[in-house]
Order: C-alpha cells, then structure tokens, then sequence
C-alpha cells in the first residue's frame, strides 16, 4: 500500500464509498461551532457532532467522517461563510484520512473504532492524529 504523505484529513484515500448529507444545526456562518474536515461525526436524529472517546466507546454510533460543508463568499473580501442553509457532506463508507485525535490517542492499525466497530485503522499516515480508515 502507498501511503499519501501529504494527505489531509478529510480526503478520499480510494474513490469508492458513499456520501450523504446531514443537518449541523450547531454550526454559524463564520465557522463558530463547526466540526473540523476529517473528524468522526455522530447523528443524533437532529444534528451532527464529533465523536469523543467517551461517545466512540459506548455511546452514540460513528456514522461517518465530515468530508465538507457547503461555502459561499469570496475569500479575497468576504468569507468564505459556511452556507447554514445546505447540510454538510458526509462519508458514510469507505476508505479516508480522518483526525482521530478526538477518539483516540494512538490507534493502530487494525484498531476498530466506535461501539460498533464502525471505524477500521488501516495505515498511521505520520502526520499528528491523521491515520487512514475505511468505514464500515
């Protein structure tokens, strides 16, 4: 397996999987409350929220990574603002870069993540809490 050394958290490590979208109502336009692009996020019916160790271990299911919210404004003057009035995109399988400083200090490979093993570590990508996953 190659390993993307300037991998980010968030990008695709292979082009297969699905995606879905899912209300954050936490979220403001300036990026107040924003979950970060590779984190493991969890549904709760009404809105998306990281998973923490304590929700990974026995809590509330990983449904997937945050691939990306929706964006308007121009940088160069404006923004850009995240548009609160389209959901975020989330991986929802697959294989990704995802940032799992917020579930677990030092996962290895072939780790499961989440209470039901949703998340699988394939490969430490050597950059701080950044490791490839599939998602399952």
């Amino acid at each position: 397996m190659t390993l993307n050394v300037n991998a980010q958290a968030g990008d695709e490590s292979r082009r297969h999987g699905d995606y879905i979208s899912l209300p954050d109502t936490e979220v403001e336009e300036d990026g107040t409350n924003a979950v970060g692009a590779g984190v493991p996020v969890t549904y709760n019916g009404t809105t998306i929220s990281a998973a923490t160790v304590d929700g990974a271990a026995g809590g509330e299911s990983i449904v997937g990574i945050l691939h990306t919210y929706q964006y308007f404004g121009d940088s160069s003057r404006d923004g850009p603002y995240i548009r609160t009035d389209q959901d975020p995109t989330i991986k929802t399988s697959g294989a990704v870069y995802a940032d799992l400083s917020g579930i677990s200090a030092s996962p290895s490979a072939g780790d499961t993540l989440g209470p039901n093993g949703e998340l699988l570590v394939l490969e430490d990508t050597q950059t701080s809490g950044v490791y490839e996953v599939l998602i399952r």
